[in-house]
């Protein structure tokens, strides 16, 4: 529940910072990149959270990694360029990697209990 708090709270961020790219021609088309990313990984991995099967839960990890990462690209791209600046993006920024390496390492964890089965309890 904690992982699935963080990821919320940055989504929120990250849309927060977007709103005003939306504001300029030039860069309003990055905005809704970096948010429609955004909001998948939120969507996504509250999807894996309620998956049917394994493999379903590791594909859904999957995009959410996938997502996490492109909004942290187009982060970064902003950040570089100059046209998010400030304390804060460095913030999402660095909460973005950490949710990214999680992921990551959530997925290949999941990919290497592929094909093994949890045994309930008699009775459960």
């Amino acid at each position: 529940r904690e992982l699935r708090e963080r990821m919320v709270a940055w989504v929120v961020e990250v849309g927060r910072h977007a709103t005003p790219l939306f504001r300029r021609s030039e860069t309003s088309r990055r905005a809704a990149q970096m948010r429609d990313a955004a909001d998948s990984v939120a969507a996504n991995y509250r999807a894996a959270q309620v998956a049917r099967s394994h493999k379903e839960f590791t594909a859904k990890l999957s995009i959410t990694l996938e997502e996490a990462d492109e909004a942290g690209a187009w982060l970064e791209l902003s950040h570089r360029e100059g046209v998010l600046r400030g304390d804060g993006v460095l913030k999402i920024l660095d909460e973005g990697r950490q949710l990214t390496r999680i992921l990551a390492k959530s997925r290949e964890t999941a990919q290497a209990n592929e094909g093994t089965t949890r045994q309930r309890p008699v009775g459960r």
